[in-house]
């Protein structure tokens, strides 16, 4: 019934097919948007590279100087699988269940509209290959998971994504359906993507209270101007579909000055943390110099010349490739691997 009232013509699909549908709505292209957050925010806290790193590289020096035995490989596995526990399950609470949970709540409420995008025209929900109905168990079920692997990690990682998930809800679902509200559209993903994920990366080491507060503005600047992109990609589908977003209501030069200048701000922001050695090492200076300039340009050059939605998305890719490609380079430094 719910199908037939959403205009969404069941399609007769194997399991195999609904599976594979319910994998295309969750996105898995877009979980890196909160992963790398949250992997920054552990980074911070632990000052390691990798979750056992140390623990694998003492094992493996003394394996070849002296040998080792079947009793202390499984002994550094199990050491290695209880510290990395939290951050795995943390990595699937914030990545494929979180997202599946938000991506749902979000694609359930915007049927008609979607209808109206070109981008979402193969949509396995518009396209039936996912009815509505199995879409909201699934919805349920991401975020009841989600929910159950955060409280084996913590009360407090348990409430930040408790605090995402409500988020989600209030962006895409009624009443409140924040993404039709110019400027709470953007705050609900400045605050999602740039506070709350780094946040929770970080609670898994280290205590709440220990955060340095002096990182937040470049992570909700970063936030920003992450979002932005998003919102010039559908800005025509959105304002067909009647969907009052930030981007419809300022206009694509408008809306894009509004990112340019948070990922301007956000880039200074770290040359500073780094020049003045808070949190950053100096180290990280030289390699910002290089990188800052690059990602400016590719913002600017990729983001706000694109002309149409091909080379809109194109140019997100590249400058996120970068972005990764620097941060990468920044936690190297941070956790003294590059001295």
């Amino acid at each position: 019934m719910r199908e037939l009232e959403s205009g969404v013509a069941p399609v007769d699909t194997g399991w195999w097919r609904t599976a594979v549908g319910l994998w295309h709505l969750a996105r898995p292209e877009i979980w890196t948007v909160s992963l790398l957050p949250f992997y920054t925010g552990w980074v911070m806290a632990s000052h390691q590279l990798l979750p056992g790193l140390g623990l694998w590289a003492a094992f493996w020096d003394g394996a070849l100087r002296h040998g080792a035995t079947m009793h202390e490989f499984l002994s550094t596995l199990a050491t290695f699988l209880r510290q990395a526990r939290p951050v795995l399950v943390g990595a699937a609470v914030l990545g494929p269940l979180g997202w599946g949970a938000t991506i749902y709540i979000n694609d359930l409420n915007d049927i008609e509209g979607d209808r109206l995008n070109p981008r979402k025209a193969n949509s396995p929900l518009l396209r039936g290959v996912v009815s509505v109905a199995t879409s909201t168990r699934a919805m349920y079920c991401f975020a009841a998971a989600a929910a159950v692997g955060a409280f084996t990690i913590s009360w407090t990682f348990l409430a930040l994504v408790i605090a995402c998930g409500l988020l989600g809800w209030a962006y895409s679902a009624p009443p409140l359906r924040w993404k039709t509200k110019p400027g709470l559209d953007l705050m609900v993903n400045a605050v999602g993507v740039g506070s709350l994920t780094l946040f929770a990366g970080w609670s898994i080491a280290r205590p709440l209270g220990d955060f340095p507060f002096v990182t937040l503005p470049a992570g909700l600047l970063t936030g920003v101007g992450v979002y932005v992109p998003t919102l010039l990609m559908d800005l025509l589908p959105d304002r067909a579909s009647g969907y009052t977003t930030l981007g419809a209501r300022l206009g694509p030069e408008r809306t894009y000055r509004i990112g340019w200048w948070a990922w301007v701000a956000a880039n200074l922001d770290l040359i500073v943390l780094a020049a003045t050695g808070q949190v950053l090492s100096r180290t990280a200076l030289p390699i910002l110099a290089v990188f800052v300039p690059v990602l400016l340009y590719e913002y600017h050059a990729g983001i706000g010349r694109a002309r149409d939605q091909v080379e809109l998305m194109r140019g997100i890719v590249i400058c996120s490739v970068t972005f990764f490609a620097t941060a990468t380079l920044v936690a190297l430094t941070y956790t003294h691997v590059w001295r």
